[in-house]
């Protein structure tokens, strides 16, 4: 460069070896030299997009491949990597919508094809992203890492004999015993077969005493079983810079609420707040325990404290209104349930309570028939919601409809 500063070919060197030991920022300084010198060099795009998005200026990643689109509409590389930008920045539609652009210029790209499976279990289409693993795994059936995934995906599916399909795959053709054991107690635990996944993991643990994945499901085993004492221990084991924590703090609550120990309850949880204020489950559970023992005024602290790490949590909205209302703060209450619909329109939940509440106060009934019906819509064999309908006619006068609907309610709800 010393010699001929638009030397393209020490450029692309020196722009690669820059990323090498992230010096990000001289490394995009050598790629846009190039693209300044030389707009025909494609992959020089998607270098830069990575640089970018690496360097959390993801819509200028994005800006990049737009470009390359342009230069090359019928790139399939600039369609997928568009995909994993939008998948980063969470817009899982158009991620979703990218992946399949790329996948019908090659429906055998085997990226485009994981990260579309992955994008659509973030949208809870988990029958939609098994399918697509089971092809990957056809086009490649070398890939134990994908098989474990996938019997973990068939789990949260509740189909545990397809999770042992692929564990039994995962074993042929991994020397990872140690995942594969995991595997099946987790099948274990899915079928309820608890003897079965505590021996599992109980020889998991005695291999590797600091393995907290294995004993987190050990205790989770013995809970199910109804064993407080031995789930404890092996919760307890749980150090708190491990991933299990989390889970694992709310398990010892659970065991501590269940033996009316409430103090530590609220002590553990407290403190674990403390350690980790970023994690919002935390927040849920202190907040409901609270509830649980008439502690309002706390309650509505909590959850004021998680709202100001998740204000865009409707659940954490959701669950304040509920305590307003307990606390006889209807008015606060309804305007929460309205923060809620702002955040999610489609709130089944929120959309009830307003209505409902409406009903029980015999005011702005129009509008309560309006959302309770809008829920309705969205949950049509609802009991409780079909319940407030009925009561919002019966409070309009209309007591033929009301009763239809009522003992519709009842026959949708016999137990209530």
């Amino acid at each position: 460069l010393s010699l001929d500063e638009n030397n393209i070919d020490a450029l692309l060197l020196l722009g690669g070896l820059y990323a090498a030991v992230h010096e990000t920022q001289k490394a995009i300084g050598m790629y846009e030299r190039v693209l300044s010198l030389d707009p025909g060099k494609n992959d020089v795009y998607l270098f830069l997009s990575d640089l970018y998005a690496e360097g959390g200026e993801i819509d200028r990643g994005i800006e990049i491949l737009e470009a390359l689109l342009e230069r090359e509409p019928g790139s399939m590389q600039a369609r997928y990597f568009l995909g994993r930008r939008y998948q980063q920045k969470g817009d899982l539609d158009r991620a979703e919508a990218y992946f399949r652009e790329a996948l019908d210029l090659d429906p055998d790209f085997r990226l485009a094809l994981i990260h579309l499976a992955l994008v659509l279990e973030r949208k809870e289409q988990f029958a939609q992203a098994a399918e697509i693993y089971e092809r990957v795994l056809d086009l490649y059936p070398y890939n134990p890492k994908l098989r474990s995934h996938l019997v973990r995906l068939y789990l949260r599916m509740n189909d545990p004999e397809r999770a042992q399909e692929q564990n039994d795959a995962f074993e042929r053709f991994s020397d990872d015993m140690e995942e594969a054991a995991t595997n099946r107690g987790l099948i274990f635990l899915e079928q309820k077969k608890f003897d079965q996944a505590i021996e599992e993991f109980s020889r998991l643990v005695s291999i590797a005493p600091v393995n907290d994945q294995a004993r987190y499901y050990l205790a989770t085993a013995y809970l199910e079983q109804g064993d407080l004492e031995q789930a404890e221990y092996h919760l307890r084991q749980i150090p708190e810079d491990s991933d299990f924590f989390v889970q694992r703090t709310i398990y010892l609550a659970y065991i501590y609420s269940n033996r009316k120990e409430m103090d530590r309850v609220f002590a553990l949880l407290e403190e674990a707040i403390e350690r980790y204020p970023e994690e919002i489950e935390l927040y849920r559970y202190l907040a409901s325990h609270y509830e649980f023992a008439g502690r309002y005024e706390d309650a509505v602290a909590v959850l004021e404290r998680a709202i100001s790490h998740a204000p865009k949590d409707a659940q954490l909205y959701y669950a304040l209104g509920v305590v307003y209302d307990k606390m006889g703060r209807t008015t606060e209450g309804i305007a929460t349930m309205r923060r809620v619909l702002e955040l999610d329109p489609n709130h089944v939940e929120a959309l009830n309570f307003i209505g409902y509440t409406y009903a029980e106060r015999g005011e702005n009934l129009e509008e309560a028939e309006r959302l309770v019906k809008r829920a309705l819509t969205l949950k049509p064999d609802d009991g409780y919601i079909t319940d407030s309908l009925g009561w919002i006619y019966y409070k309009k006068g209309a007591f033929a409809r009301a009763v239809e609907l009522l003992e519709r309610a009842n026959t949708l709800t016999p137990d209530d």
